[in-house]
C-alpha cells in the first residue's frame, strides 16, 4: 500500500496520520522518540505492510510484471493500489476525497517539524504536488514511479513502465478490488 492507503486506513482505524507517514521512515524497534500515539500508528502501518505483502492476490498481481520490471513490482503495485483508490474512492468511504486530501495536508504539515527530514521532505512533496488525488491521473503515477526511480542508486526501469502498466492494467484493477475489502475488513477486525 502507498501512502493514500495508509492514510485512509490510519484514518478510518482511529490511528494518527502522521504516523501513517512515518511507518516508511522509522525501522527497527519502537522506542520512544515519538509520543505513543505514534508509535501505534506506525506499528499499524508495518502490519499493513506485513499483512499486504504475505497476501496471494498481492503477489499475483506483483507476478503480472516481467524482467526487467519484477523486481520493481512491489513499488508498482503499490503505487498503482493508490490509483485506484483515488479512482473509486466512493465506493470506500463515504467522505468526499477532497475533503480527506485537505484534512491530511492539515494535518500532515502541522506535524511535519517534529519529522525526521526525509519525512519532512517528502511530506512538502506530497502537499506541493497534490499527490493523494494526483495518482488517480495515470501520468502521475509515471512521474512518481520516475521519482523513486532516480532515488536507487542503480539503473532501474521505473521511469518507463507505461506499457508494462498498460499490459497489466485490467488484471491489477481487478486484483485491487479483490484485494482492498478483505484488508479493509483485517484492520477493522484487527487481524493483521
Amino acid at each position: 500500500m502507498n501512502f493514500l492507503a495508509h492514510l485512509y486506513l490510519a484514518a478510518e482505524n482511529d490511528h494518527c496520520l502522521a504516523g501513517a507517514l512515518l511507518g516508511d521512515f522509522v525501522k527497527g524497534k519502537l522506542i520512544d522518540q515519538y509520543q505513543q500515539e505514534w508509535l501505534e500508528s506506525i506499528d499499524f502501518h508495518r502490519q499493513i505492510d506485513r499483512y499486504t505483502d504475505s497476501d496471494l492476490l498481492v503477489r499475483e498481481a506483483k507476478q503480472q510484471f516481467q524482467p526487467p520490471y519484477r523486481r520493481y513490482a512491489g513499488i508498482i503495485v503499490d503505487i498503482m493500489f493508490d490509483h485506484f483508490l483515488v479512482r473509486d474512492w466512493q465506493q470506500f468511504s463515504h467522505l468526499k476525497l477532497a475533503d480527506f486530501e485537505q484534512r491530511c495536508y492539515q494535518q500532515l504539515a502541522s506535524d511535519a517539524p517534529l519529522f525526521p527530514q526525509p519525512a519532512q521532505r517528502l511530506t512538502r512533496h506530497i502537499i506541493d504536488h497534490n499527490l493523494l488525488t494526483g495518482y488517480g491521473e495515470l501520468s502521475t503515477v509515471h512521474r512518481a514511479l520516475e521519482g523513486v526511480g532516480r532515488r536507487f542508486s542503480r539503473a532501474n526501469p521505473l521511469g518507463d513502465t507505461e506499457s508494462a502498466i498498460a499490459s497489466a492494467y485490467q488484471q491489477l484493477e481487478q486484483q485491487f478490488h479483490l484485494f482492498f475489502p478483505q484488508l479493509m475488513l483485517a484492520c477493522r477486525q484487527q487481524r493483521l
